[in-house]
């Protein structure tokens, strides 16, 4: 450009898309700073025990209305935090919202809910998180497995509870001894103690060893059925 020449129409477009382009980065760099701001706050108030239930909504609100969404790893620990709580329906209503703004929960997620569902004594609706589950590719663990033992065990439904059990064993999801046990005091309290004996063969040819509990738990089933 010459000197004292005017500008030219497309040098000027030129220097006023390079500088809206830098307010652009600017403001989003400014956003995803608040949203890291805001997510550590809330991974830190979960951990320290003490967050209440109100402000845990407020939180919930703010992570939703962020953008860009937060990650699904911040709602898993507000999640969980609500479920110590006690807030089993609060999570179901967060759940849905979540997903209704497009995050996309993963296994860890749904565990959350599927334990929801239990403790409201819903646990066939947790069998419908199970199903989707899969449906998504995701294989479940030790703590679907579990909340979904538990929850049929409260019902009265220790048969059904097995089958489950059985099922996801097939799945090769690997248990561990405390839910091994629990289903062993179920079965053993429901009269059903050659299934509880057998699940019991199960667990030490697995590797486990059985305890006092477990034990405790079988003699006292053969004593109360006259078995011995």
């Amino acid at each position: 450009m010459n000197v004292g020449a005017k500008p030219c129409h497309r040098s000027l477009s030129s220097l006023s898309s390079l500088f809206k382009s830098r307010i652009q980065k600017n403001v989003h760099r400014n956003t995803v700073l608040i949203q890291s701001e805001l997510e550590v706050e809330v991974r830190r108030e979960c951990k320290t025990g003490h967050l209440k239930l109100e402000k845990a909504l407020l939180y919930f609100e703010k992570l939703v209305e962020t953008r860009p969404m937060p990650l699904v790893d911040t709602f898993n620990h507000l999640l969980g935090s609500v479920m110590k709580l006690k807030g089993a329906s609060e999570v179901i209503s967060m759940y849905k919202r979540m997903k209704h703004h497009g995050v996309d929960p993963g296994l860890y997620t749904s565990n959350i809910l599927i334990n929801a569902f239990r403790h409201l004594e819903k646990i066939e609706y947790g069998f419908c998180v199970l199903s989707d589950v899969m449906k998504r590719g995701l294989e479940p663990d030790l703590v679907t497995v579990d909340s979904l033992v538990c929850g049929l065990c409260s019902q009265g439904r220790v048969i059904d509870a097995v089958k489950v059990f059985d099922e996801m064993s097939e799945r090769g999801v690997k248990s561990d001894v405390t839910l091994y046990g629990t289903i062993i005091g179920k079965l053993c309290g429901a009269g059903e103690t050659g299934m509880a004996v057998d699940l019991h063969r199960r667990m030490i040819s697995a590797g486990y060893e059985g305890n006092a509990v477990t034990y405790g738990f079988i003699i006292s089933s053969f004593v109360k059925n006259k078995s011995i």
